[in-house]
């Protein structure tokens, strides 16, 4: 019944290491919907980095 067990555990283990690949298979495709919202996002990015590129940002608004 041990080997049995072994067995089962390792059993467990491989259809464990599917899932997890078909899931980040999942995720892969994902990325591109995060994407097209990533630009919404990216606005939310430049506040907490204005403090550092402060001084670039005004450089940059004149000629913008």
């Amino acid at each position: 019944m041990g080997r049995a067990g072994a067995l089962s555990s390792a059993q467990l283990l491989a259809t464990v290491r599917p899932a997890s690949t078909s899931v980040g298979v999942r995720p892969c495709p994902a990325p591109p919907v995060f994407v097209l919202p990533a630009p919404a996002r990216a606005a939310s990015p430049p506040p907490r980095t204005a403090p550092v590129s402060s001084p670039r940002w005004p450089l940059l608004l004149p000629p913008s």
